[in-house]
C-alpha cells in the first residue's frame, strides 16, 4: 500500500472518530437502559470499515474515492451538528386565545360529590357534562383497592406523597415580607435560578404574565366559584424530569409513585421559592 495522503488520513481519522461516538452512544444508552438506542449504535459499528475501505484501493482506483468519501462524510457531520434551515418544518406560533374555567378540568369534576349543592349547581350550569363523569365515577380510579393493577404498598405510598402536598397549600400563600430589599431583577433572577436547579428543577424560565396563563373562574376550595385574581406581573416556569425506569412501567404502580414524587418535588421547589421571594 503507497504512502498514505492527507486526505486518506484525514479519511481514516473520521472513521476512527466516527467509531468512538458509536460505541460511546452504546455505552452511554446501555447505561441509560435504552436498550434500542444501543442496538442501533453497535449495529452502525461495522459502517466505519467503509472509511478504510476507500484507502486499501488507492492504488487502483486513485485519491478520488477517498476524496469524494471525505467530502460526503463531513457533509453530512456538518449538517447533523451545526444549525440548518434546509430541513426544518415552518410551524406558526399564536398566543393563546381566552382563559379556561377551572371548574371545568378533570381534577374539580372529580372533587364534585353527588347530592352536595356544589355537585348540583355545576351540573346545572354544564348539563353535557353529567354523563360523561358519571362514566369515570363508574371506574374504581386511580389509586382504588379494584382498579386493574392494584398493588398495595405501592398505591399506599402514592396517595401518602400526594396527600402531602397537600401540607404546603397553607404556607405557599404567605404575607409578602415587609422589609423589601433592593436588588437588581437580573441578580436575584439568577440566583431563584441557580437555587431551583440545585433543588431538582431541570429547566427554568420567567415570563411576563397574561390572563390566558390563569383560570378565569377558580375550580376547587373554598374559592370556588370566585373569578380568579392574580396580580402578578410576572410568574416562574420550571420542570422536573420523572425516572424512565420507573415511567417505563406504566400502566403498573412504579409509574403511579415517581408520578407522586415529581409532584412532591415541585411542591417543595416551589414553596421554598415562594417563602424566598
Amino acid at each position: 500500500m503507497p504512502d498514505l495522503s492527507i486526505y486518506s488520513v484525514l479519511l481514516v481519522a473520521t472513521g476512527i472518530l466516527l467509531f468512538a461516538f458509536l460505541f460511546y452512544a452504546a455505552v452511554i444508552s446501555l447505561l441509560e437502559r435504552e436498550k434500542r438506542a444501543a442496538v442501533r449504535a453497535l449495529l452502525l459499528l461495522p459502517v466505519t470499515i467503509l472509511f478504510i475501505a476507500p484507502v486499501l484501493f488507492v492504488e487502483y482506483y486513485g485519491e478520488w474515492p477517498v476524496m469524494g468519501m471525505l467530502f460526503i462524510s463531513w457533509f453530512l457531520i456538518i449538517l447533523l451538528i451545526f444549525p440548518t434551515r434546509f430541513f426544518e418544518r415552518k410551524i406558526t406560533r399564536y398566543d393563546p386565545v381566552g382563559q379556561i374555567n377551572e371548574k371545568n378540568v378533570m381534577f374539580s369534576r372529580n372533587l364534585l360529590e353527588p347530592g352536595t349543592e356544589r355537585y348540583r349547581e355545576y351540573y346545572k350550569e354544564f348539563p353535557d357534562h353529567k354523563a360523561p363523569d358519571h362514566h369515570f365515577r363508574s371506574k374504581p380510579g386511580l389509586l382504588n383497592e379494584h382498579a386493574a393493577f392494584y398493588e398495595p404498598f405501592a398505591f399506599n405510598t402514592a396517595s401518602a406523597i400526594l396527600n402531602s402536598v397537600k401540607a404546603f397549600h397553607p404556607i405557599v400563600d404567605g404575607d409578602p415580607a415587609q422589609n423589601i430589599s433592593d436588588i437588581k431583577p437580573g441578580k436575584i433572577a439568577s440566583s431563584v435560578r441557580k437555587w431551583m436547579l440545585r433543588e431538582g428543577a431541570v429547566s427554568v424560565g420567567f415570563t411576563e404574565t397574561h390572563d390566558y396563563h390563569w383560570y378565569s373562574v377558580i375550580g376547587r376550595g373554598d374559592d370556588f366559584g370566585k373569578r380568579a385574581q392574580l396580580p402578578h406581573s410576572h410568574a416562574i416556569a420550571f420542570t422536573v424530569e420523572m425516572d424512565k425506569e420507573f415511567v417505563d412501567t406504566a400502566p403498573h404502580a412504579p409509574t403511579v409513585i415517581e408520578s407522586a414524587h415529581q409532584y412532591m418535588r415541585v411542591a417543595v421547589i416551589a414553596t421554598e421559592v415562594a417563602m424566598i421571594l
